[in-house]
């Protein structure tokens, strides 16, 4: 079995009915915003909620170096030349007004993304199983 499947099992395992529940819940928002176009209040409101969601998120990965991580695993997949030097990885661990800057940025270009792809019909899904979860 993959470590992934491992992973995901013994997550649904401990949350139980709480992740179906967050699921279900989610499902219904983004049906609420779909029906609205993904403009509007209810998207607005919708969008606010996700970046309160995400904030502490992004900030831990940016504190930890979790996030430049991510972005060098994905770089060497996709064939580019890319680095993070360590003087940043440091400013990032020990700067909050560096780690906020770069939060906002960061959310900005994500949060144009995820709307742009809920309009052309390709973004998240309440229902998605796969190795990364619902959150994908």
């Amino acid at each position: 079995m993959k470590t992934a499947t491992k992973i995901d099992e013994a997550v649904n395992a401990a949350l139980g009915g709480e992740r179906a529940a967050r699921i279900a819940r989610d499902a219904v928002r983004i049906k609420e915003v779909a029906d609205g176009g993904f403009a509007g209040r209810a998207y607005e409101v919708f969008e606010s909620k996700l970046i309160l969601e995400v904030q502490p998120v992004l900030l831990g990965m940016l504190r930890t170096g979790a996030l430049a991580q991510l972005a060098l695993k994905h770089a060497a997949r996709q064939g580019h030349n890319f680095f993070v030097h360590a003087d940043d990885l440091r400013l990032l661990r020990t700067s909050s007004e560096v780690r906020d800057t770069l939060m906002v940025d960061v959310l900005a270009a994500a949060m144009k993304k995820f709307h742009e792809d809920l309009l052309a019909g390709k973004g998240w899904r309440a229902d998605h199983n796969g190795q990364r979860g619902p959150a994908a």
